[in-house]
């Protein structure tokens, strides 16, 4: 989860990735080299979910390698039951959300050494 400092650095990291919603680095980027990137967009995604976990309709599960339920994982958290639920998460997560998934898509498909992403 963000603390203090990560939080309004994730802050203005947010506000620089709505400016990117069409790819305008070069043609294509080595994944490696957006490793930190990435980690903190799954920082910023772990907030979100850890903040407000009725914005998943599935809980968490625990996966074997060949992706395999082994178990639900036990949470204390209130996960959504239905939509319903769902549409009670603030609109400026699901913005959030919808602007790092526009951003991954965007790398995505500019990229090579996809299996970085995981």
């Amino acid at each position: 989860s963000l603390k203090g400092g990560e939080f309004s650095e994730a802050t203005r990291f947010m506000t620089l990735l709505e400016e990117y919603s069409e790819w305008r680095f070069e043609e294509q980027v080595d994944l490696y080299e957006w490793i930190p990137t990435l980690n903190f967009i799954d920082t910023i995604l772990a907030h979100y979910i850890n903040t407000n976990p009725n914005i998943l309709l599935v809980a968490p599960v625990e996966r074997q390698r060949n992706l395999q339920i082994t178990k639900e994982i036990p949470s204390k958290k209130k996960y959504a039951d239905s939509a319903l639920d769902a549409e009670s998460v603030p609109e400026s997560i699901i913005c959030g959300i919808c602007t790092i998934l526009t951003f991954l898509s965007s790398l995505l498909g500019n990229c090579t050494n996809k299996a970085v992403f995981n």
